[in-house]
């Protein structure tokens, strides 16, 4: 049986699926012995070999698919099996590692999975409703990938690409992970909250409206636990992580189908309208740019909303074109 220990830790070196650790106790076996050595060099041939015959697949779930196959073999072995020639080794262990492959790939393709892809594509909204019962609101431009079979395993996993509001159907033996592009994580542990990611080189926003949840910069780490009305924004560059309590619901009011604002600078106010509406916002005065906008009630119009910045800024409104609005003159409010 050392052999073929040794079998699935070769297995792993030629496709780079081994752990430091792993790769470490198979450098020991080899200078145990030439004869070992030997071996090594051959089980690589005979997989350099293979690989034109044998589809590519990934390693990191065979150790456990070879166990089961070699708990079998070995029911029948004899005696006679441990003085085989180092020939036959190669040989024997090269129809194990080639007939594995071959059978585990095949069991893969037929049980193989696809991924479910939802977007939320232009300036539309979607709420999507998971296998376990969980909601999602899909904010514009954005993408939400699982796997079909993935909610019937022991972790429910998923990967946001823009911006999302989750209520998750609670359920602790399944967590509820939620990948973000730069291989941070967001790991449920309550229910209502939003992420909110660019890319790889991003700054991450999540916001917790209930519950628990866990925002961990990369799998190793073990992330910040957060608490309901905080906001996180970790700057992937720096690998800074910066919390705070949220003063207003602004940053949510997207979800509910409106937005509102609690002292924001009237820059942040222009962008989240155009993002939000589709439309194009060109604020004259770049004096006022700085200046902060209170509107606590939700606003689904966004005409209705430009009407009130004019009128607390003291600003005329020109619509040249359908998108495009004008805001003029003006100054800041007391």
């Amino acid at each position: 049986m050392q052999d073929q220990t040794y079998i699935i830790l070769l297995s792993k070196s030629f496709t780079g699926d081994i752990s430091p650790a792993e790769l470490h106790l198979l450098d020991i076996w080899k200078q145990e012995s030439p004869e070992n050595t030997q071996f090594a060099a051959q089980m690589k041939q005979v997989w350099e070999s293979s690989a034109n015959h044998v589809p590519s697949i990934a390693v990191n779930d065979l150790e456990g698919d070879f166990k089961n196959v070699l708990a079998k073999i070995n029911q029948g072995e004899t005696t006679q099996l441990k003085v085989v020639s180092f020939g036959g080794r190669i040989l024997r262990a090269a129809a194990i590692l080639v007939c594995l492959l071959a059978a585990v790939w095949t069991l893969r393709q037929i049980t193989a999975t696809k991924d479910i892809i939802e977007t939320a594509q232009g300036f539309d909204q979607r709420q999507v409703t998971l296998p376990d019962g969980s909601l999602v609101w899909l904010r514009q431009n954005t993408t939400l990938t699982y796997s079909e079979n993935s909610f019937n395993t022991t972790e429910r996993r998923l990967k946001l690409e823009g911006e999302a509001y989750f209520e998750v159907t609670h359920n602790p033996s399944r967590p509820f992970r939620v990948e973000v592009a730069n291989t941070s994580s967001v790991e449920v542990l309550g229910t209502q909250f939003d992420v909110k990611t660019s890319g790889d080189k991003s700054a991450v926003t999540v916001i917790l409206k209930s519950g628990k949840v866990r925002f961990k910069p990369t799998p190793t780490q073990e992330g910040v636990i957060m608490s309901p009305n905080q906001k996180l924004v970790y700057d992937p560059i720096q690998s800074k992580i910066t919390t705070s309590t949220l003063q207003s619901n602004a940053d949510l009011a997207w979800q509910a189908g409106g937005l509102c604002f609690i002292d924001a600078p009237l820059s942040v106010v222009k962008t989240e309208i155009e993002k939000y509406y589709g439309i194009q916002v060109n604020i004259t005065n770049p004096l006022l740019l700085d200046c902060k906008f209170t509107s606590p009630l939700p606003s689904k119009n966004a005409g209705d909303l430009l009407k009130n910045i004019a009128t607390v800024f003291g600003m005329k409104i020109i619509n040249d074109t359908t998108n495009n609005y004008i805001l003029s003159e003006g100054v800041c409010a007391k």
